[in-house]
C-alpha cells in the first residue's frame, strides 16, 4: 500500500522493495535512481515511499553507501536491478526540506533519506595532530588560570558534580551566575 501523502516526519525501519528501482536524470543532467522502501514495523508497517539517490559528484559515494546498506551485493540482474537490495533493514528519516525560490516564495518537499553510519561531520579545514595538541595545551593553561588549578571531577557524585569547590560562592572556579527569583 502506498500513499501520495507519504509518511509523517520521523524515523522508520525500512527495507527496499526488490526490483523497484527507477532511473532518470536530474535537472543538472546527473543520473538518479529512485528506490521504493517499505516500512517493516510500527503503526506504518506496509507503507511504501521512494527515496531518490543521486550519482553525480560527491553524492555518488553516499548513494552507493546507501545501496550497500540496503543489501546490494555489487551485482545486477538481467533487467538492470540491484541484486540483494531488499535483504537488509535500515533506518530511514522522513523529513521536510524547504528552500527559497528566486521569486522569494518558499517551496517544501517531503524527503525520505536512508541513514547510514553515525553521521558525518567535516570541518572545511581540519587541525593537524600538532595543532590539536597545541590547542589542548592552551586550553589547559587557560582553564588553570580560571580556577584553582586543581583537577575537577566530571562525576556528578564526586562532591560538587564536577565543579570546583565553592564555585557558587565566587571563590575561584567557574564564575557564578546571578541568582534569579521566579
Amino acid at each position: 500500500m502506498s500513499s501520495n501523502e507519504g509518511l509523517p516526519v520521523g524515523h522508520y525501519n525500512v527495507r527496499a522493495v526488490e526490483g523497484s528501482e527507477l532511473y532518470g536524470k536530474a535537472s543538472n543532467g546527473g543520473i538518479q535512481a529512485a528506490v521504493e522502501l517499505e516500512v517493516v514495523d510500527g503503526d506504518f508497517a506496509g507503507e511504501r515511499v521512494y527515496t531518490v539517490l543521486s550519482f553525480s559528484g560527491k553524492a555518488k559515494e553516499y548513494s552507493v553507501e546507501r545501496l550497500l546498506a540496503l543489501g546490494w551485493n555489487y551485482e545486477y540482474t538481467g533487467e538492470g536491478k540491484h541484486v540483494g537490495i531488499g535483504s537488509n533493514t535500515v533506518k530511514m528519516e522522513a523529513k521536510i526540506d524547504a528552500w527559497t525560490k528566486p521569486d522569494g516564495s518558499v517551496e517544501e518537499k517531503k524527503k525520505y533519506e536512508i541513514k547510514t553510519g553515525g553521521g558525518r561531520f567535516k570541518f572545511k579545514e581540519e587541525l593537524s595532530g600538532a595543532e590539536v595538541r597545541d590547542f589542548q595545551k592552551e586550553m589547559q593553561a587557560f582553564a588553570k588560570q580560571m580556577g584553582s588549578g586543581a583537577p575537577r571531577s566530571s562525576s556528578p557524585n564526586a562532591g560538587g558534580g564536577g565543579y570546583a569547590k565553592d564555585w557558587d560562592k565566587g571563590n575561584g572556579g567557574a564564575p557564578r551566575a546571578p541568582k534569579v527569583d521566579l
